[in-house]
């Protein structure tokens, strides 16, 4: 598992800036304390974890990757398959963020690694519940 630091940031990857600003309004009302990161899309995400996972940046490792499931170019199963092949990142925990419950897609999050599946919008307890088991606050 990643040693728990609460510097280390929360990532939230949605092609949607709407459902950003709802996520990180959520976090903040969970009183989450880490920096949150956001990126728009897939091949964003997987350039700001390629250059977290560079020797000497392991603070930029995120603790938290909350990754929308339906993305285009690059969707959520196809992010958590690059990060889970990632040495650097394997400890991260891994948070598939979808607008509905299929269960194929749950079933494929669990079979790739995803330590999460939750439907927007959680609560802000069920946000933070999971933010202070990985990132240690």
């Amino acid at each position: 598992m990643a040693r728990k630091s609460s510097s280390r940031p929360v990532l939230l990857i949605d092609d949607s800036h709407e459902d950003l600003f709802l996520t990180k309004r959520l976090l903040a009302r969970a009183g989450i304390k880490q920096p949150i990161v956001t990126v728009d899309g897939g091949e964003e995400a997987i350039v700001f974890l390629r250059a977290a996972a560079l020797p000497g940046a392991e603070d930029l490792v995120p603790c938290a990757i909350f990754c929308d499931v339906k993305m285009p170019k690059q969707n959520g199963f196809d992010v958590l398959r690059w990060v889970r092949s990632q040495k650097a990142l394997k400890g991260a925990t891994f948070v598939m963020f979808t607008g509905g419950d299929v269960p194929e897609d749950r079933a494929l999050a669990s079979e790739l690694g995803a330590d999460h599946f939750l439907v927007k919008f959680p609560t802000p307890d069920a946000l933070k519940k999971i933010i202070d088991d990985c990132c240690g606050c």
